[in-house]
């Protein structure tokens, strides 16, 4: 079993009975299952790449349906929290240490998903 933590959406996925497909300076990841942690299921596709395991960079697509995707419980440095369960993809990628998430979901109804608070300002 393996873990593939994505820190800015606080979320952590397992990953089991894939495989792995490491080469030099690469890990491929190939329609490889992912649940969160409430067991539901995404498909994830990419490759980490690195030099001796250092100076990661990624690119990562995950399809997903009712997966949990987001799961921050307070503001942190961020303007908003909340816990959101959805459907359809998302492109996860580093380059030159800049990360960039696409997104392309919908929300699903999932007990108190999506309950996100936006944090009003006052300047």
């Amino acid at each position: 079993m393996a873990l593939l933590k994505i820190i800015p959406t606080n979320t952590t996925y397992r990953l089991a009975n894939d495989i792995i497909r490491m080469i030099p300076n690469r890990i491929i990841l190939a329609r490889d299952t992912i649940y969160d942690k409430n067991g539901n299921m995404g498909v994830v596709n990419g490759v980490l790449k690195h030099h001796n395991l250092t100076q990661l960079t990624y690119d990562l697509n995950i399809s997903a349906k009712n997966l949990l995707s987001y799961d921050t419980h307070d503001f942190g440095d961020n303007t908003f929290y909340g816990t959101a369960y959805t459907t359809g993809t998302c492109h996860i990628y580093e380059h030159n240490g800049e990360i960039t998430i696409d997104i392309d979901v919908i929300p699903e109804k999932k007990g108190h998903n999506l309950s996100i608070i936006q944090q009003v300002l006052v300047g």
